[in-house]
């Protein structure tokens, strides 16, 4: 295959994977600890690994009413 064919599949997976992504993402994970401010893709992010709370499964929209933000490392 040739270079630019490979580069417009790439992009073309790509693509598809981030629309599938963003359809499924209708729910995020929470540290309840007091200090927690972010919210993340995935309950294996290591953004969790020192949660001093459970870790609980929210609605995006649930997340950012309690003034978390997107984890920049699974985000």
């Amino acid at each position: 295959m040739k270079l630019k064919m490979k580069v417009k599949v790439a992009i073309a997976t790509l693509a598809i994977a981030m629309m599938s992504f963003s359809g499924s993402a209708n729910y995020v994970y929470i540290c309840t600890g007091g200090s927690a401010k972010k919210y993340h893709a995935t309950q294996n992010c290591r953004g969790l690994n020192r949660c001093k709370g459970d870790v609980v499964k929210v609605s995006v929209e649930d997340a950012k009413s309690k003034g978390r933000t997107a984890c920049k490392i699974c985000f």
